[in-house]
Formats: C-alpha cells, sequence, structure tokens
C-alpha cells in the first residue's frame, strides 16, 4: 500500500494585532462675534415696552428676579412698534414664553414681516409636544 503524503501541521493561532489609531483633533469652536448689539431689551417691570397694543400685563408670573410679564389671550397677538434693522447683516432674537390655560393641540407661533410684506411664520411650538402649560421655556 502506498504511503500518504506528509500532512502539514496547522499553523499556531496568531494574537491579532491593532493599528494604532490616532484621533483628529476638532477644531476650536468659533466665537460669537464680538459686534453684537442690542436693539431691545424688556423685561416688562415697568411697563410694556415695545409692544403696542391692549396686552395684559400680569403680576406674579415672571422669569426669576421678576414681577411681570407680558401676556395675550389665545386669539390675541403680541406687537411690536416698527424696529428698523436696515443696518443689520443678521438678527438673532431671543425670549421666554409660558403656557397658561392652553388646550392640546393650540401652539404659540413666531412671525415676522419685513419690508411691509406678508407675515412669515419663523417658527411654532406645539402644547404637549414642544411645551407643557405652567412651565416657562426659553427660546435663544
Amino acid at each position: 500500500a502506498p504511503t500518504p503524503a506528509p500532512v502539514a501541521p496547522t499553523p499556531a493561532p496568531v494574537a491579532p494585532t491593532f493599528a494604532s489609531i490616532q484621533p483628529t483633533p476638532s477644531p476650536a469652536p468659533v466665537s460669537p462675534p464680538s459686534d453684537r448689539v442690542t436693539i431691545s431689551q424688556d423685561n416688562f417691570e415697568s411697563g410694556q415696552g415695545i409692544f403696542v397694543g391692549t396686552n395684559i400685563r400680569k403680576e406674579g408670573v415672571s422669569t426669576p428676579g421678576g414681577n411681570w410679564s407680558l401676556g395675550f389671550r389665545k386669539r390675541g397677538a403680541l406687537k411690536t412698534s416698527w424696529i428698523d434693522v436696515r443696518d443689520y447683516s443678521g438678527l438673532s432674537l431671543s425670549f421666554s414664553f409660558y403656557g397658561r390655560g392652553m388646550e392640546d393641540q393650540d401652539a404659540f407661533f413666531l412671525r415676522a414681516r419685513f419690508n411691509g410684506g406678508s407675515w412669515i411664520v419663523i417658527d411654532e411650538w406645539l402644547l404637549g409636544t414642544d411645551f407643557s402649560n405652567e412651565e416657562w421655556v426659553e427660546k435663544v
């Protein structure tokens, strides 16, 4: 009978080697422009500020450190007098709001109008999705 061919032994397992991975540094965060200016700011402690009309000034419902806020009824709106922003290349707005007595699916809208054009919705917040009654929400 013929002799079988020699069988090569199976090599012993080799421990895996890992490549060294060096993390790529992230770029430094960009600082906000230092040339920002505040066009208007109000906490409603002494009146309704730049807002016009028969708005409701409320005592006892305010952000921390204050006593007053400005409100409107369900189908109402807060409107400002015209603000001249022609000399600015960009605008930002920060404000706080507080829902009280709103019902499911009630919404709060922020709208703006420029140069006498149509009103455009900048953003909207829906009760139960974006905010709850009886809580302050800060938007920056």
